[in-house]
């Protein structure tokens, strides 16, 4: 059995495949990186993704589980890049949401998937509570989300747009799961928005964005655990530290998590 299985997630170019490069050559870890070139669909997906993205989902989903379920047999520390998580988490959901995926297709593949992981052993289950003492709304942000609510509420257009009062509850009524972390360490991709509350990224990214900011990005909310840039809406901040290197592990949150949001 796996001694400590590290996962590194993230968006493509973000620098995954180096950081498992540094972590195998200080630490000495096993690296697995993800099964993506022999993919026989990948040529035809980005050709007609609505054609192909069931295919091609199924196939990353086999192999990924293969990869999972050998680690489980294998002694030694590992470090992988991708796992089978945001597989389903992340990528099936964003084909299905954007339309490349019908609905039948993406019920299938997701059934599918619980079946697989039920084989594999699950990762450490935590419930986070996450107080945020400064959740304000930017008034322009305020103004926008509270417009997309309302048009996204099948309500008459004479019934005045949510306040900022009902954005917080609404987002603070959500038990969110930790999909993956990705982007900048310890950055939580948390999926059960509210579909009401979803807002599409900045068209510019800010160059600053403090460290513990909780934003919405599309169908998505997270929180930023280092200052830095983000193009994602910011609708408050908590105080808590979500990555410390010197810690182990350096990330409070991981994949499968809990997260309630507190507004204090």
């Amino acid at each position: 059995m796996a001694d400590r299985f590290v996962a590194v997630s993230g968006n493509i170019g973000v620098g995954k495949t180096s950081l498992v490069r540094y972590l195998v050559e200080r630490y000495g870890l096993v690296p697995v990186y993800e099964p993506f070139g022999d993919n026989p669909y990948l040529d035809d997906f980005y050709g007609d993704m609505s054609r192909w993205a069931f295919q091609s989902q199924v196939f990353f989903l086999a192999r990924k589980f293969r990869l999972h379920h050998d680690l489980q047999a294998a002694s030694g520390t590992f470090v992988m890049d991708r796992t089978i998580y945001e597989d389903a988490e992340i990528f099936a959901r964003t084909l299905h949401d954007q339309g490349s995926m019908t609905r039948v297709d993406y019920e299938n593949y997701t059934s599918l998937f619980h079946i697989l992981v039920s084989f594999l052993r699950k990762p450490g289950e935590h419930y986070a509570w996450i107080r945020m003492p400064d959740f304000k709304l930017n008034a322009g942000e305020a103004e926008q989300l509270a417009a997309f609510i309302q048009s996204n509420a099948a309500a008459p257009r004479n019934v005045a747009a949510p306040t900022e009062d009902d954005v917080i509850a609404r987002h603070c009524a959500i038990e969110y799961r930790v999909a993956m972390l990705g982007f900048s360490p310890g950055f939580p991709y948390l999926l059960g928005l509210d579909p009401r509350l979803a807002m599409p990224r900045l068209d510019t990214p800010r160059t600053h964005v403090p460290a513990g900011s909780v934003g919405i990005g599309g169908a998505q909310t997270g929180i930023y655990p280092q200052t830095g840039p983000g193009g994602w809406r910011i609708i408050g901040r908590t105080t808590l530290v979500l990555f410390d290197p010197l810690q182990d592990p350096p990330t409070l949150l991981a994949p499968g998590d809990r997260v309630r949001f507190i507004a204090a």
